[in-house]
């Protein structure tokens, strides 16, 4: 089954109705209380005037009380009575997003008869080998290397802190092609398969500080988005914020289509942390446009009883370092927002948070 006919076999509007109007209705029956009587000048229904159908893929709500009727099918927009009605049931505002963003792309899919949705749901990416000489960390340090460049890796990937240095498998080769004898080698895997890689400089000398070799429109550590015991993915610009907290990176401040639909595929409460700087700021664009939560754990600096970074942390990464990863998970969790008036407000004073 292509990923296209398996999301066109999920009805995700019917799944969360289901899920939201459990305690309003008996499980023998589609009769239950209006939720939308108040709000268009009716009395409170008490008697279970509102009506659920649904049959092939085609939803129908309506009420005897009030005279309220919507609908949806899978392949048609989600229109703003049904997201009212959603609101109504007790469906977040991030989850309505997720499904407008969800039932949107199936329309267009459709009716364009794209196979490149394909693509965007199931990425396609070749395998690819590590750089010429390329050994893990543990390799050469079993093999007893004396190279100065080496006993520099280990020192900046361990600057890094503990959680940071143990947590991954990195590689290091002595080749100067692209100063990667000065680089960490950071493996890119997808679907267990090696498909890129990424060099990190641990001189300063070195630029750029990156040098990618990674297909396009990759996703680090995509895994997390199909881990079935998760509901919850971080999203972070840089790979070492990705492996600090195990979450996926974006590798870097912008988001395309295809991304956006991949990570909106796994159906899960995704969170972005956009790094304090001016690249951060503009990944809040993206997350609002997609319809993800963003977080902004507040600098201690603006009141100790609702602060958790200090102000010198500019990323999760760096956060890690400092605080360990339960204290930042918990950090960047409980500051999560879909509040679009919070972050706007938040918004304006990223860039003086620095």
């Amino acid at each position: 089954m292509s990923a296209f006919d398996k999301l066109f076999g999920e009805d995700r509007v019917w799944n969360a109705i289901q899920a939201n109007l459990r305690m309003r209705r008996t499980r023998s029956s589609n009769k239950f209380n209006c939720p939308m009587c108040v709000s268009r000048g009716y009395t409170p229904d008490t008697r279970k005037r509102g009506g659920l159908g649904y049959s092939n893929g085609i939803i129908g709500i309506s009420c005897f009380n009030c005279n309220f009727e919507t609908g949806f099918r899978v392949g048609g927009f989600l229109g703003k009575k049904m997201k009212d009605f959603l609101s109504a049931i007790g469906v977040s505002s991030i989850e309505i997003s997720r499904l407008n963003y969800w039932a949107a792309t199936l329309h267009h899919m459709a009716e364009s008869k794209s196979e490149v949705f394909n693509d965007i749901t199931l990425p396609s990416f070749q395998n690819k080998n590590l750089p010429e000489g390329a050994k893990s960390i543990q390799d050469w340090v079993n093999s007893n290397c004396q190279d100065p460049d080496f006993f520099s890796s280990l020192e900046y990937i361990y600057g890094r802190g503990i959680d940071i240095a143990e947590s991954f498998t990195y590689y290091w080769t002595p080749s100067k092609k692209n100063n990667l004898n000065k680089r960490i080698i950071i493996p890119c895997y997808y679907d267990e398969r090696l498909v890129g890689w990424v060099g990190r400089s641990f001189d300063s000398n070195i630029v750029p500080k990156y040098y990618n070799e990674t297909p396009k429109d990759f996703l680090f550590n995509s895994k997390v988005l199909y881990n079935e015991n998760r509901n919850t993915v971080i999203a972070v610009e840089g790979i070492f914020d990705a492996i600090s907290i195990n979450g996926l990176g974006l590798l870097g401040a912008k988001i395309n289509e295809k991304q956006a639909a991949w990570i909106n595929s796994c159906d899960k409460r995704i969170i972005v942390v956009p790094d304090r700087d001016k690249a951060g700021a503009r990944l809040i664009d993206y997350a609002l446009k997609y319809g993800w939560e963003i977080s902004f754990p507040r600098p201690m600096s603006l009141g100790a009883d609702r602060g958790w970074w200090s102000n010198d942390i500019k990323d999760t990464a760096q956060a890690v370092e400092t605080y360990g990863v339960l204290y930042t998970l918990r950090s960047i969790i409980k500051s999560a927002t879909d509040n679009k008036m919070k972050i706007n407000l938040m918004r304006k004073s990223f860039p003086s948070i620095l």
